[in-house]
């Protein structure tokens, strides 16, 4: 019961905050904020010799610098974040909260492949046990604990739970 009251707050506490954002490519400087274009934000279908790219926010809560912070070269645990992302139900919101802790897209390892990127930002819950993603421009969803953590380890390397 605690949970579900704990959802809107956060819904509305994210969806109060003010966007910015630049349009840097992800090979840019170490401050690059990505931005997906177009109005179609579904992640793309080629699935094949995928990494993700995670991107650590730096500096003051109210700015939206980042630097890269990781790099998954591993196609199965690449496919594991696609597959949980893909399963989740993902809810249309008007505004996007910013800056999320940790921001991510999936990269094709074939140059030939010509893919639109799909900007997944990350916030932590004030417990740590769940996870926040808003993907592309205004889809929100909310991990379980179990999903949370799966996803936390992969993304980022470490357990998400103190």
């Amino acid at each position: 019961m605690r949970n579900l009251l704990l959802i809107p707050i956060l819904l509305t506490i994210f969806v109060s905050f003010p966007t910015g954002c630049s349009h840097n490519s992800p090979g840019g400087t170490s401050s690059t904020t990505w931005v997906a274009n177009g109005i179609d934000n579904k992640p793309s279908s080629a699935n094949e010799d995928q990494f993700i790219i995670v991107q650590k926010h730096i500096g003051k809560e109210y700015e939206s610098n980042f630097e890269e912070f990781r790099k998954i070269t591993d196609g199965k645990q690449a496919r594991k974040v696609k597959e949980i992302l893909n399963e989740k139900k993902w809810i249309s919101v008007s505004d996007i909260p910013e800056p999320p802790d940790y921001q991510f897209i999936f990269q094709n390892n074939n140059p030939n492949i010509k893919a639109k990127e799909v900007l997944y930002r990350i916030s932590i819950t004030p417990d740590r046990n769940h996870l926040v993603m808003v993907r592309g421009k205004q889809e929100y969803a909310q991990f379980t604990k179990g999903e949370s953590e799966v996803l936390f380890n992969i993304l980022i390397g470490v357990k998400i739970s103190k």
